[in-house]
């Protein structure tokens, strides 16, 4: 299982790219301010969903507030990744 993270620098929009994930062997995911996720059954969306969830809910965890999150922030968009 793996999840890729890249930032690109197109209005700020995040691009993910998941291999074997489920029943998903290789993808891309570009996240907007809306972005929904449809398919037919078993086809591996909430795969996806709870592999986010879990990356973000570990992002929050190593950027409180009140630690340099714009400067982390910022180097991502920049270069595509940062030291935490």
């Amino acid at each position: 299982m793996m999840l890729l993270w890249e930032i690109e620098n197109r209005e700020e929009c995040m691009k993910y790219r998941f291999k074997n994930i489920g029943p998903i062997k290789e993808a891309s995911l570009e996240l907007g301010d809306l972005t929904i996720l449809a398919g037919p059954n078993n086809s591996g969306k909430t795969y996806l969903a709870y592999t986010l969830y879990g990356f973000f809910a570990t992002c929050a965890q190593f950027l409180p507030p009140g630690k340099d999150t714009q400067r982390i922030i910022q180097s991502l968009l920049d270069t595509g990744h940062a030291d935490l």
